[in-house]
């Protein structure tokens, strides 16, 4: 499973607002968040277990948190 699979998949959900990589001190990534705006918890599970980096199990976690949008 390559990067370029994982990024096509996301792009073509049209839902991700904004995506990041978390790094560590040495600038390893060691994880990521992805803020998407869909319906309702559903679709956000579904956008997750479908991506191709979780299909691959490159995924340690998955959280889902629901927010309200200030700024």
């Amino acid at each position: 499973m390559n990067r370029a699979e994982h990024l096509s998949y996301v792009a073509k959900k049209n839902v991700v607002k904004f995506a990041c990589p978390f790094l560590s001190e040495d600038d390893v990534m060691i994880g990521s968040l992805i803020v998407i705006d869909v319906e309702d918890l559903s679709a956000a599970e579904d956008l997750a277990e479908n991506d191709p980096y979780n299909k691959a199990e490159l995924f340690r976690r998955k959280e889902i948190f629901k927010f309200n949008h200030l700024i």
